[in-house]
């Protein structure tokens, strides 16, 4: 429901972009959900989660590229420091795997 509200505020632009993050890691979140379940409501969504998430949303998943690019590999560096980015897919007014026009982000942020 969150996704869906911020997309629902976020301009139909190449350049547009949603952020989801904890510079902690999804391990972190785990570990803070397990002791106080009645403050930390949620997880941080793994990537196959966020993209059944996003996509509905027509919005693409993007991870940095210092992550890797094995999606095992970028999972398990999610778990120490959870960056990922969320973009308007080409239908949406987004791109679809190639960089914005004029110095926009490169795909893998």
């Amino acid at each position: 429901a969150t996704l869906q509200q911020a997309a629902g505020l976020l301009r139909r632009s190449p350049h547009s972009r949603l952020v989801v993050a904890h510079v902690s890691g999804a391990a972190f979140v785990e570990r803070e959900r397990q002791e106080n379940p009645m403050t930390v409501l949620s997880t941080m969504p793994t990537l196959a989660e966020l993209s059944a998430i996003a996509g509905p949303l027509g919005l693409q998943v993007v991870t940095p590229s210092f992550l890797g690019t094995e999606p095992e590999k970028i999972e398990a560096a999610l778990r120490d420091f959870y960056l990922v980015v969320l973009r308007w897919d080409g239908e949406h007014g987004g791109v679809d795997g190639a960089p914005p026009p004029e110095g926009g982000a490169a795909e893998g942020v």
